[in-house]
């Protein structure tokens, strides 16, 4: 998505993916902005260390405890963070809501893209936020840190069994899926099929496959549902305009995320 959006904006550049080694982060990412880079991406396993790395860091991205995008200026590098901002921007493209009006329970609420979710839930003071995980202790300990960062805020914590979830879910707007479940087709459902319907939005982060089986359920009963393209999208745009301090060509960027992933998805059949 990215290279279109520099085609279609008349910037000399390309986006390129570098391969860094965990002992060499810091080092790579201070001799970026010699070798022409404006800016960068950072996924796993370096969020935490960009964290350490950057001259300065976005206060949102301080709270998130992790950093996704650098930008270099000025001999000095800005980091930040688009995980929350952009799953704020999928919701209102893809369902014309806002977090602040919903009622949201989040599966995985204890891993990274989970925690940022429901840090930005919170944030936006939410109507309610449930959070479900298999390890408790991990959830336990999110919640006395939203509480925290956003007092008032009053998270619930919710089993993750079929008749906890069945009970919790007639009283939710939004449901988001933050684990990597759905990959596989051999993965066990997420939540009670029977228990989704027409009063729901379901939000499947996973986009490996582009249509999970938690999808495939909830349009079934009437539901809508989107895949993790739409986030990955927002996040991208976010970077781009933290880069280049312009809007971001969305269409053009969605046309290329869309054929890269049709292609792919056409490669794993």
């Amino acid at each position: 998505m990215m290279n279109p959006a520099l085609r279609e904006c008349g910037i000399g550049g390309r986006y390129v993916r570098v391969r860094v080694e965990a002992g060499e982060f810091e080092e790579a990412l201070r001799l970026l902005p010699a070798a022409g880079f404006t800016g960068t991406n950072v996924t796993i396993p370096h969020k935490f260390a960009a964290l350490r790395a950057v001259d300065e860091v976005d206060p949102l991205a301080l709270t998130l405890g992790a950093v996704n995008t650098v930008r270099f200026e000025n001999g000095r590098l800005w980091g930040s963070n688009s995980d929350g901002p952009g799953f704020l921007r999928a919701l209102r493209e893809s369902f014309g809501v806002e977090a602040r009006d919903l009622r949201i329970l989040l599966l995985g609420a204890g891993g990274g893209a989970g925690r940022a979710v429901a840090i930005q839930c919170a944030l936006e003071r939410c109507r309610r936020l449930v959070l479900v995980n298999r390890t408790a202790a991990k959830v336990e300990e999110l919640c006395r840190e939203l509480r925290a960062l956003a007092p008032g805020a009053e998270p619930e914590i919710v089993a993750w069994t079929g008749d906890a979830l069945r009970e919790a879910l007639g009283t939710i707007d939004l449901i988001v899926n933050a684990t990597s479940l759905g990959m596989d087709p051999a993965d066990p459902p997420l939540a009670p099929a029977e228990a989704l319907g027409r009063n729901h939005c379901v939000f499947d982060m996973v986009y490996k496959p582009l249509r999970t089986r938690l999808i495939c359920d909830a349009e079934l009963r009437g539901a809508r549902a989107i895949n993790g393209l739409s986030m990955l999208l927002h996040q991208g745009a976010i970077s781009f305009e933290t880069w280049f301090g312009r809007e971001a060509p969305l269409e053009a960027m969605r046309s290329g995320l869309e054929g890269a992933a049709a292609a792919l998805e056409e490669e794993t059949r």
